[in-house]
């Protein structure tokens, strides 16, 4: 079996003179990434370069496999805007959700805000066009956070809305106290359908939102004191406390499970996943002792020093198992992607030294980025840092096609921030500037060596070798890795060929021969 360990293949900077912030990630199946948040003045994606119309514009950017930016374009108006959720539909055309004041402009449509920001949805092709945008809201202040499709095609929209919102022109919803939670379900075409909404008279917010393949829907974030989630209410008496929740396809809500602590503790739910079989994991961040259940964590630092913690569920709301990490410092998890074996990759920021099971690892400065490898079991396989000297932020991860076998991740990074042996550089503005990056993670699914499928000839050879082949169905790429399972080059193979020559310049050393889509492999040594 063929694994390789942790390696970053790409990173890419973007920004400007500003602030900006990358908010969010998501990856259709061919390996092209599309990230999303907010930037100030000018940013720079690649040589395309973005304008803000006033203070804070959003923007959306594809990046193709290899890193390189596609299209980016922005949406805006004199007010401050953000994204803050991106998802894939069925059709591969991202949609997005944020929050905007006064006026805003996506293409030719234009939507106004009722009070101070209001929530939006837009969803985009392909090319980066707007398809259509739509927005909700009231006097208060209304944001939407995350965003998922289900198995009707539809569009949910978690977040949260102060006193009163209005959906679809005719459909309104009232806060119970501060600020409640909403889930709001759109058609594929924009169209509304329904909004439910959960709270109490305290602080209460939805972040992050998935839908299963029957059409049930979770989603988590934080109240205070009581929330009522439609029949079903928790209780808390500490500062902020998490929660988990599930609607079926219709909204009506199903279970609710709160993440509690102490009365001076506060905990904060973020990032929400699904595996193949039902299973839910949450991330978020906790200070003091942090419960699910019968199953308890203590932060490790002070009363003020958060840790990340993950926690996993059956789709009956049974707990499976709650672990945390980090040290003595401020360590929060923001959010995660569960694959189809059950294993968990988390991405947040850490500072000073974080724990995660056996693995350690240090902060090169104020804060880092870290992403971490949970197993179904919630067993530590590993753990992994990025950044710099100043403060670094990981928001976002993803993967697309499981068969590349890498993750995307996104985040803010101050100044200068290292991805392995990739050196980013911001501008210089003393400000954040944001990263998008591609991770190689450890699989066991690359491919199994020594099938008989390749010839090469000579091997070693001194770069320039045969390649013969057979029983090749249809036309496959052929992928170059190096030792630690980065892509060097890749080759097209042809179904009607069954011999090519490879010629490469690669200096001395191991590669594989790797056919991602087939799941085989081979070594070859290059020798100059």
């Amino acid at each position: 079996m063929l694994t390789f360990g942790q390696a970053f293949d790409w990173a890419k900077a973007s920004g400007g003179n500003g602030s900006d912030r990358a908010y969010a990630i998501s990856a259709d199946n061919n390996g092209n990434s599309y990230v999303t948040g907010w930037f100030e003045q000018t940013a720079s994606f690649g040589d395309m370069v973005l304008t803000s119309e006033g203070g804070k514009d959003v923007f959306l950017v594809k990046y193709n496999n290899d890193g390189e930016v596609v299209w980016a374009t922005s949406a805006g108006g004199e007010g401050n805007n953000s994204a803050a959720g991106i998802c894939m539909d069925w059709d591969e055309f991202p949609i997005i959700t944020g929050w905007f004041s006064g006026t805003i402009h996506f293409g030719d449509i234009v939507l106004e805000s009722a009070g101070s920001y209001d929530m939006f949805v837009a969803r985009y092709n392909n090319n980066g066009d707007v398809i259509w945008a739509q927005s909700a809201g009231g006097e208060g202040d209304d944001y939407g956070n995350r965003i998922t499709t289900n198995f009707e095609y539809d569009v949910l929209v978690s977040g949260s809305f102060r006193y009163t919102a209005q959906f679809g022109g005719e459909t309104s919803i009232t806060s119970e106290g501060n600020r409640d939670i909403f889930v709001a379900n759109y058609s594929n075409t924009g169209n509304f359908h329904w909004v439910k909404n959960a709270g109490g008279e305290g602080e209460d917010r939805a972040y992050d939102i998935v839908s299963a393949a029957n059409g049930d829907t979770y989603f988590t974030g934080m109240y205070n004191g009581k929330a009522f989630f439609g029949e079903h209410d928790i209780f808390s008496n500490s500062i902020v406390s998490s929660y988990i929740a599930k609607m079926d396809a219709g909204g009506n809500f199903i279970w609710v499970k709160n993440g509690t602590g102490g009365a001076n503790d506060y905990s904060r739910g973020f990032g929400l996943s699904l595996d193949s079989e039902g299973y839910i994991c949450g991330n978020g961040f906790f200070s003091g002792s942090f419960s699910f259940g019968e199953n308890t964590v203590t932060a490790t630092g002070g009363p003020y020093d958060f840790d990340a913690y993950i926690v996993r569920f059956d789709s009956e709301g049974q707990l499976k198992w709650l672990n945390k990490a980090g040290g003595y410092g401020n360590d929060q998890g923001f959010d995660l992607f569960t694959d189809n074996d059950g294993n968990s990759y988390t991405t947040g920021f850490f500072s000073s030294v974080a724990v995660f099971g056996d693995h350690v690892i240090e902060s090169q400065g104020e804060s880092d980025i870290f992403i971490a490898k949970y197993n179904w079991a919630g067993e530590v396989e590993w753990a992994k840092r990025a950044g710099g000297i100043y403060q670094d932020y990981g928001y976002g991860i993803t993967a697309g096609n499981p068969e590349v076998g890498a993750l995307y991740l996104c985040g803010d990074f101050e100044d200068v921030a290292s991805f392995d042996d990739i050196e980013l550089t911001g501008w210089g503005s003393g400000l954040f500037d944001m990263f998008t990056a591609k991770l190689l993670y450890e699989n066991d699914f690359i491919g199994e060596t020594g099938n008989g499928l390749f010839k090469i000839t000579p091997n070693p050879s001194s770069g320039v070798f045969d390649l013969e082949f057979s029983d090749l169905k249809k036309d496959v790429w052929l992928h170059i890795l190096d030792s630690k399972g980065k892509l060097i080059t890749k080759k097209m193979l042809l179904a009607n060929q069954n011999k090519i020559i490879i010629e490469t310049t690669i200096s001395s050393g191991i590669y594989t021969l790797f056919i991602p889509e087939l799941r085989v492999s081979e070594k070859v040594v290059i020798l100059r």
